[in-house]
């Protein structure tokens, strides 16, 4: 799909530099890319919940060795 599309021209360098792409289009997909892939880290992490457990060394350990 073609889309046009102004952009800074330094930050477009920087990533392309970054990178490490042949061109400004693949540096640019490389980017979206890892934009998605962070954002979808951030969704999981976000559904890690911290609990309080009200357990003792003795406890985990005894659970630990009924798996």
């Amino acid at each position: 799909m073609k889309t046009m599309v102004e952009l800074d021209e330094n930050k477009l360098n920087e990533i392309v530099i970054l990178t490490g792409a042949k061109s400004k289009k693949k540096a640019i997909l490389v980017a979206i890319d890892d934009y998605l892939k962070m954002k979808k880290r951030e969704a999981l992490k976000s559904l890690i919940g911290n609990y309080a457990i009200d357990l003792d060394l003795k406890a985990l350990e005894k659970i630990r060795s009924e798996d």
